[in-house]
């Protein structure tokens, strides 16, 4: 009987300190909340500007058409690859192959569908793709660095920086990856000349 009282009593003190002490209360509760969705902002913000630190500004309309008159830039339209958000394509008529965009700061903030003004890299940045006797790509498929492709002079003074005129460009241009099988020539976004249907389905 006297154990039985004690348990009793222990269990109606167990239960006032679960009340009283352990359980929290419900401004604690929101107060909680509060703090977890501050945290998921912050982060927020600070992958955003860490995103924004590695894109760089676009060139202004006066610049863009000057570079694509004279074939310092290319215009076409971007398509990501589906399979792999670091990369993206541009097609440009006139080429053999679409232009490579690797990686965010290659893309800078443009979108699939976006019609692009793009700057083709030097040749030490362009990627060859090894293929065995069989087809199959070297490694993962990926291609790897062209390495000796280009020599300093040439980063310096790219073969289509010295034609008069874009189609003069694409030309220099097309020789180049022509000239080697499994050469792939990378570019970079300069500039959005007209958005794509994608951007009006966004919010915010």
């Amino acid at each position: 009987s006297r154990g039985a009282t004690k348990g009793d009593g222990g269990g109606g003190g167990g239960g006032e300190q679960a009340t009283d002490g352990k359980q929290p209360s419900a401004g604690r509760i929101g107060q909680d909340v509060q703090d977890k969705n501050q945290k998921r902002q912050d982060k927020g913000r600070a992958s955003g500007a860490q995103q924004q630190q590695q894109c760089t500004p676009y060139l202004d309309a006066v610049e863009l058409q000057r570079g694509i008159k004279t074939g310092r830039l290319f215009r076409g339209r971007l398509r990501a690859n589906v399979s792999d958000r670091r990369e993206a394509y541009v097609t440009v008529p006139g080429l053999p192959h679409d232009l490579l965009l690797r990686g965010e700061a290659s893309q800078n903030r443009a979108l699939e569908g976006d019609e692009v003004a793009v700057e083709v890299l030097p040749l030490s940045k362009w990627y060859t793709v090894y293929r065995l006797a069989g087809g199959n790509s070297n490694g993962n498929g990926n291609g790897s660095s062209s390495g000796g492709v280009a020599s300093a002079s040439g980063d310096a003074h790219p073969p289509w920086w010295c034609a008069k005129s874009a189609e003069g460009a694409k030309e220099a241009v097309s020789a180049m990856l022509e000239g080697q099988s499994g050469l792939r020539a990378t570019a970079r976004v300069v500039g959005i000349l007209e958005p794509g249907a994608k951007r009006e389905r966004l919010v915010g």
